[in-house]
């Protein structure tokens, strides 16, 4: 095209000018963003004004300037780096602050001078430098510049002025009408989102709920699936899917979704995935990749759910949030409204949860039903089934600790009973009741007089045996070897010598046990401890005694102290299942008949194996606890105890009525 002047009034030229302006317009009204009007925008102003080159600036922070689109732009310096170029950069900032177009002439134009209101200056270069300012709501937003041969007369640069003072305009235009556009839609999506709160908080029920938020988030982001995850059973498990009311839980895909919602939940942050893994941990990249596999998604959002304490740390899960594509992916814009839709969600869900774990929640529907069925004649027996029921629930649904009572005896843990080791009489007794000894103490001395006879005899034995052994060793020493009988004789008196030796090593090892029992006569204190025995003088001294007789109980009053208890047969079932429950020992309180305002704590240590019937009582199990907290001043061995065993939390009707239901059940099955 020939060059073109707005002073012409050439009917070609005007032509021109209006195809280039309805060109722009309906390349404004196609434009879906600023970029690409800019492109379009560049290149019919370069075409209509045969320029050489030119571009468009964008302003960032200033005095900054960015480069939106160009052509032969490198041509504005000498050394063709028109970014590092600085008076290019400058003749730029001249135009920002006028606010208004400026024109710099090559040198070999001539000196400077006046075009209209444009101030001229020179460059380095060999074309004229035009740069209009784009201005939107009376603020410099950009720069349109073209480059225009130096061949060019000053009638062509106004011309151009005003043609790119019209493109200015044009994209002022465009700049409106876009607003205008993102207003409008901006204005759309509010009312779309104020719509999906209505819809989402419309019912509290947590299975319409969670369909009204797959369903509802669908539409709002125009995805084609939307998918909600919720914990039961200590897993993520399939609630909802947008556009269907029912699923198999059991299918491939749903269990790899399962699984991949897992290990998003356990990173506590959320999955984007738009065709690429390589930037994925490895403990996400392959429930991913498996989870493609089956639903061949384009992209993905997993985006986990928690819930939330007042100080906005983040506690157990709420649930997860599935979005997919299978068609290209969302738009940018859609993709900004994810992080608002899964806070809706996560608001929506929370609610629903908490208000479906209030107690009574069934009740109260059901009353407000009843009510509302039932005429006011039949309102007072209505109250009182309400009443009645309300009760029962209360029984069933209140906690209350339960514990199985039972007696028992207080002793020391370190206790010993001292027994006779044989038959015989107590000589003398060393020790008095409540007396501390210390360990190997004299306690007792025994005298058993059979012992003492065994003694004399195996003695006298003894003496014997040995007079008659070295006998026979004289006799063996004094035959005559010469005699024909000494081989016979010699033989005969060693085996007398070896067998009288035999029974003497026999009677010497009887001596040393013979010893050893009379040592034992002599009872010694086992442990350091205190003498239990009540007046063991009077009921010791000189009594007979036989052998395997308890005779003392030393024990450590100032060490640990157990508790002895007896629980009744049908009770120990509850103690076996809270033992089982727990990892912990269950606690047990007592108190001491002697003293039923002190309250003391210890912890089970032991149930024995098997059920016994102790003094033709009912059968009782035997129970061992250690005291935790003993004031040793107030403890006295053998002393009653009645103690409370915790097994743990129940009902609170079981709590109360346990004994009575175990008596109509045992009444039932006996009949």
């Amino acid at each position: 095209m020939s060059e073109v002047s707005l002073k012409s009034e050439d009917n070609e030229s005007l032509e021109a000018v209006e195809r280039y302006l309805a060109d722009i317009a309906a390349h404004s009204s196609t434009s879906s963003d600023f970029a690409s009007f800019a492109v379009g925008l560049l290149e019919k102003t370069l075409s209509i004004l045969n320029a050489q080159g030119g571009g468009i600036w964008v302003c960032g922070t200033p005095p900054d300037l960015h480069l939106q689109c160009h052509c032969n732009l490198e041509l504005t310096g000498t050394d063709g780096a028109f970014l590092e170029n600085h008076r290019h950069t400058g003749f730029l900032q001249s135009v920002l602050q006028a606010g208004k177009p400026q024109v710099a002439t090559p040198k070999i134009a001539g000196s400077p001078g006046h075009i209209g209101d444009s101030t001229l200056d020179t460059n380095e270069s060999s074309l004229y430098w035009i740069a209009c300012p784009l201005t939107f709501r009376d603020e410099v937003i950009g720069i349109i510049e073209v480059l225009q041969a130096a061949s060019s007369n000053e009638d062509l640069i106004r011309g151009n002025i005003k043609l790119l003072t019209m493109a200015a305009d044009l994209t002022a235009d465009f700049l409106r009408q876009q607003q205008l556009h993102e207003m409008q839609e901006s204005d759309l999506r509010w009312q779309q989102y104020e719509n999906l709160v209505h819809q989402l908080n419309s019912d509290l029920d947590l299975t319409r709920t969670a369909f009204q938020i797959v369903n509802g988030c669908r539409c709002y982001l125009d995805c084609d699936r939307f998918t909600l995850l919720l914990p039961m059973s200590r897993r993520l498990r399939t609630f909802a899917i947008s556009g269907t009311d029912s699923f198999d839980r059991g299918s491939r895909q749903i269990q790899k979704l399962e699984v991949l919602s897992e290990a998003v939940m356990l990173s506590r942050k959320s999955l984007r995935f738009r065709g690429d893994m390589e930037s994925l941990p490895p403990q996400l990249e392959k429930p991913l990749s498996d989870y493609v596999d089956q639903s061949h998604a384009n992209g993905i959002d997993v985006i986990p759910l928690f819930h939330k304490a007042d100080t906005g740390e983040i506690q157990q899960p709420l649930g997860v949030l599935v979005i997919e594509s299978f068609q290209g992916y969302l738009t940018p814009a859609r993709e900004l409204m994810i992080p608002r839709v899964a806070n809706l969600a996560d608001m929506t869900l929370r609610n629903s949860v908490d208000y479906n774990s209030l107690p009574l929640l069934s009740v109260a529907r059901l009353a407000r039903r009843v009510k509302q069925r039932v005429g006011p004649q039949r309102t007072k027996f209505v109250i009182v089934i309400s009443l009645v029921l309300i009760s029962f629930l209360v029984m069933v649904l209140t906690p209350a600790s339960y514990r199985v009572g039972a007696e028992g005896e207080l002793q020391p843990q370190l206790r010993r009973n001292i027994y006779a080791p044989s038959e015989g009489e107590i000589a003398t007794v060393q020790i008095d009741h409540n007396e501390m000894v210390k360990k190997g103490a004299l306690l007792l001395v025994l005298r058993s007089p059979t012992l003492d006879l065994e003694g004399q005899k195996l003695q006298g034995e003894y003496l014997a045996n040995s007079k008659k052994l070295r006998s026979i060793q004289a006799e063996r020493v004094q035959i005559n070897r010469s005699e024909d009988s000494y081989e016979l004789r010699s033989q005969r008196l060693s085996a007398s010598e070896e067998e009288l030796m035999q029974l003497i090593e026999s009677q010497q090892t009887q001596i040393r046990m013979m010893n050893s029992e009379r040592e034992a006569l002599n009872i010694l204190s086992p442990i350091d401890g205190q003498v239990l025995t009540w007046n063991p003088v009077d009921m010791l001294a000189n009594r007979p005694i036989q052998r395997g007789q308890r005779l003392l109980t030393v024990a450590d009053t100032n060490g640990s102290w157990i508790v002895e208890l007896l629980v009744p047969d049908h009770k120990i079932g509850a103690i076996i299942a809270a033992q089982r429950e727990t990892k912990k020992p269950l606690e047990v309180t007592f108190q001491l008949a002697t003293d039923r305002g002190i309250t003391y704590e210890a912890k089970l240590l032991q149930v024995a194996g098997r059920t016994e019937t102790v003094e033709q009582q009912q059968p009782m199990v035997k129970i061992l606890a250690e005291i935790t907290n003993p004031r040793k001043n107030m403890l006295r061995p053998d002393a009653t105890v009645f103690a409370k065993i915790n097994c743990g939390t129940q009902s609170l009707g079981y709590v109360l009525f346990h004994d009575f239901f175990e008596k109509i059940k045992t009444w039932i099955l006996m009949r």
